[in-house]
């Protein structure tokens, strides 16, 4: 037991001394990498700097070149610019004589000149009432295409409730065959039709009538008991389906009275236009009521338990009937509502007619526009004439003006172009001062800059110098450590 207590303490005092010679091996690993990306860094700026020196030195070579050559411009410029003052004065007192000559020819330039300006705007205007009335016309078309859009969609829509109407569509199987024919032989040649025919119901009204006549929108009126009995053996022998059956003979028509109602509440058939009281609707209206609002009603017939009515209905399709049931809520729109189709049938036969009205004041108003236009291009074919005359009488006065006007314009020329160039040797001999300045001063940095440069070359070869040095040191105790790691390893 003392000889393993022995071996562990010599183990473990190992271990130690090889974690120590571990951490002395990455010290100096890490203290060669710190040296050598100095050492790059410093070689680096050394190149940088060397390559920044070659360009100053090449850019005080030029600035030098520049300075001679700047020096040589301004002593050439200062002897032109004294000839072209004295060729200006010359040239100048020649331009005032030959004025004067050319002074009355320019007056009647003038007015020929106004003249056509005159007669120009006047042919301006006519263009732009042109213009303005093409610009009406597209309008006018663009608004008859429209018309005629609407046109289309409402005739097609049209069509499609006339189509739905002559195929009898939200009716009954059993009132299809009757109002289609197919029942000819139980009719017996009496007469038959939906009670909805002739019906002509206001457009706000269109959901409260159709509550109150509930499946009834779907009846067809005959004329007695004994055709109704017929139908139905029929219909129900041949299994075509059920019909609703109004027989004249039964039905009275029981006028709801106007009397001592309260407001909000009318009588059923003043939602319809024009009914006559004989119409079948009458009987299936009687004792009903539109109302404005149904719980107002509702308030009403619980103070008056004793008022005498069939059905109450609203103008959005709510439905109370004399047996207490109340039928509320979101009304969907039916998909084959027979009386909104009625509804829709005649205001599309309206808005139709109203369209085709307005299409033909459209065209009218669009031929209107086509006159106006013929006769202001007219105007201006007109006016086009006169501003071409005004321009030939304007050419040739100013084809003598121009005679006269050519030496003016030669002295002139000459004269600016001296006058420019003088400007000219002027400016460049201004801006060759300032460049033989600049260029002086240029030199001057770039020399004081070059020095430097040189100065920062010299400390960055000492410092790299160093560097070395100082890498090579640590490369060697690296190689030291790692011999003693290897060594104590082992």
């Amino acid at each position: 037991a003392a000889q393993v207590d022995t071996g562990a303490q010599d183990k473990e005092e190992q271990l130690t001394l090889l974690g120590t010679s571990d951490s002395v091996f990455q010290n100096r690993t890490r203290e060669l990498a710190v040296a050598e990306a100095e050492l790059s860094k410093l070689e680096q700026d050394l190149q940088q700097a060397k390559f920044q020196l070659l360009q100053m030195e090449s850019s005080i070579a030029r600035l030098r070149t520049d300075c001679t050559a700047y020096e040589v411009d301004q002593k050439t410029s200062a002897q032109r610019h004294d000839a072209l003052v004295s060729d200006l004065e010359a040239i100048r007192q020649q331009q005032a004589a030959v004025a004067q000559v050319a002074a009355e020819l320019s007056v009647r330039v003038e007015e020929a000149q106004a003249d056509k300006n005159r007669l120009h705007h006047e042919s301006a205007a006519a263009q732009q009432a042109i213009t303005d009335l093409t610009k009406e016309f597209r309008e006018s078309q663009r608004r008859l295409q429209d018309i005629d859009r609407g046109l289309a969609q409402r005739s097609a829509r049209l069509k499609l409730l006339q189509q739905l109407q002559e195929k009898w569509e939200g009716f009954g199987e059993g009132a299809k065959a009757l109002l289609q024919g197919r029942l000819d032989g139980a009719l017996a040649g009496a007469a038959t039709h939906a009670v909805t025919k002739g019906l002509e119901v206001r457009p706000e009204a269109g959901k409260a009538i159709e509550a109150l006549l509930g499946s009834a929108v779907e009846a067809v009126a005959v004329a007695d008991l004994g055709t109704a009995q017929r139908v139905l053996a029929q219909l129900e022998s041949e299994q075509i389906g059920s019909a609703v059956l109004q027989v004249a003979e039964l039905a009275a028509a029981s006028a709801p009275s106007g009397a001592d109602l309260p407001p909000g509440l009318v009588p059923a058939v003043q939602g319809l236009v024009d009914i006559d009281p004989s119409h079948p609707a009458c009987a299936l209206l009687g004792a009903c009521y539109l109302a404005d609002d149904l719980h107002a009603f509702l308030e009403y017939w619980k103070a008056n338990p004793g008022f005498g009515f069939l059905a109450v209905a609203t103008r959005k399709g709510d439905l109370v009937d004399r047996r207490g049931l109340v039928f509320g809520g979101y009304h969907k729109k039916p998909a084959n509502s027979i009386v909104q189709r009625e509804i829709d049938l005649r205001e599309t036969s309206r808005a139709l007619a109203e369209d085709q009205r307005q299409h033909d004041e459209q065209k009218a108003v669009i031929e209107s526009i086509n006159a106006r236009l013929a006769e202001a291009e007219q105007t201006l074919e007109q006016k086009r004439a006169e501003v071409l005359a005004a321009s030939q009488a304007l050419a040739s006065v100013q084809a003598e003006e121009r005679t006269a006007q050519r030496s003016v314009d030669e002295v002139g020329q000459r004269l600016r172009r001296m006058e420019n160039e003088l400007t000219s040797l002027e400016a460049a001999r201004n801006e060759a001062h300032a460049r033989f300045e600049r260029a002086q001063a240029g030199l001057s940095t770039a020399e004081g800059q070059a020095a430097a440069q040189r100065e920062k070359i010299q400390h960055l070869e000492v410092r790299i110098t160093e560097v070395r040095t100082d890498r090579d040191m640590k490369r060697d105790t690296l190689a030291q450590a790692r011999l003693e790691l290897a060594e104590r390893r082992q």
